[in-house]
């Protein structure tokens, strides 16, 4: 599989790393009385996290006066440290890594990633990981902890022993270098997320596990700030949770726009990846329809994180305040193409909806 040696690194394609203005203490920096500089940190420049691109990209934040900027931290703990330090006003990531935080309160206003969007990907298509026991005794890539794909892989482990077998040996590697291990040897399959993944499966490589088939709704990913930040600027939030909430209904309404943007926001990847990466996260209903955050995601997340024995409360981490509000207004959207219904009803059909897109796009 000399192809996966060949292909570039996420490194490589993300032009947020390259790119990213430097994190500053300035505490809650405003450009003017009108328009407020918001920054926001995130885990990542994935695409499961299109509709924040989307809300900027559309202008959707600047509707309300928010000039908001987006620097990458390469991990979920680190999203939350920028936040403590005031680096950032809000972050984008998995929300209970900041649960565990004794001296700063944080708290979730919208829900951004409503299920797994990861998939396990290998050279080896006589391997289909279904159940946890299949997991026995392979070697895994996952990105490095605190992560939830090494929380993911790490419950299906305890599983695997719980059943008697051998755990999977978890292979922690860094964000954006695991296109690359797909050639090892020594490595059965690697979790990856979307576009890497799709980016993998063209060339070559195969899907045998579906993080948001066998988990089911799990609040993945959130947007959340410091308490005292969002009790003294409820107007940010509100207009940061309005902005995403337009996104959210832009790709239920026009897809071949959501997906037209995408394509813009990373250009590096080749657009049949980006195509097939954003269908399938809508298909697996990675991108929720609201904002507003479930109780069962957010217990989901919990007993993923192993918490069930002081499981964080709903009502003492997530305000939906924001959320409910974004959801009731009638927040419209100019849709440019008219939908085709019959490739958006029971049995999703990948191939068919991909060339439907393709013959709307520019």
């Amino acid at each position: 599989m000399e192809m996966f040696d060949r292909m570039p690194s996420m490194t490589q394609l993300s032009k947020v790393e390259a790119s990213a203005p430097q994190l500053t203490t300035r505490r809650f920096m405003r450009t003017s009385n009108k328009t407020k500089l918001v920054r926001i940190a995130q885990f990542g420049h994935v695409l499961a996290y299109l509709p924040l691109y989307i809300a900027l990209k559309k202008g959707y934040f600047k509707e309300y006066k928010m000039n908001v900027t987006i620097v990458n931290r390469f991990g979920d703990h680190t999203t939350w440290q920028s936040v403590c330090s005031e680096e950032a006003e809000f972050g984008v990531a998995d929300p209970l890594l900041m649960v565990g935080d004794s001296e700063i309160k944080g708290v979730v206003i919208a829900s951004l990633v409503q299920r797994v969007p990861m998939h396990l990907l290998t050279r080896r298509p006589d391997i289909i990981y279904t159940k946890p026991t299949d997991f026995a005794g392979k070697n895994i890539c996952v990105y490095q902890r605190p992560s939830t794909s090494y929380a993911l892989i790490r419950k299906l482990a305890d599983q695997c022993v719980a059943e008697g077998k051998a755990p999977p040996i978890i292979r922690e590697i860094e964000f954006t270098t695991e296109l690359g291990y797909l050639s090892h040897a020594d490595v059965d399959a690697v979790l990856m997320v979307e576009p890497a993944a799709s980016m993998a499966e063209i060339n070559g490589a195969y899907r045998v596990f579906d993080g948001s088939k066998y988990f089911g709704e799990m609040l993945v990913t959130g947007l959340f700030g410091r308490l005292d930040y969002i009790e003294k600027n409820p107007d940010v939030s509100q207009s940061l949770v309005n902005g995403l909430q337009k996104a959210l209904n832009l790709i239920q309404s026009d897809r071949a726009q959501a997906v037209a943007i995408a394509r813009k926001e990373f250009p590096e990847v080749n657009a049949l990846s980006i195509e097939l990466g954003v269908l399938r996260l809508i298909a697996e209903k990675s991108f929720p329809r609201r904002t507003v955050v479930s109780e069962n995601a957010w217990y989901a997340l919990s007993q993923l994180r192993g918490q069930s024995a002081s499981v964080p409360l709903f009502r003492d981490f997530v305000n939906n305040r924001f959320a409910n509000s974004a959801s009731e207004a009638k927040l419209e959207i100019s849709a440019v193409l008219a939908l085709n219904p019959n490739l958006y009803g029971i049995g999703f059909n990948l191939p068919a909806l991909l060339q439907w897109f393709r013959s709307k796009l520019p």
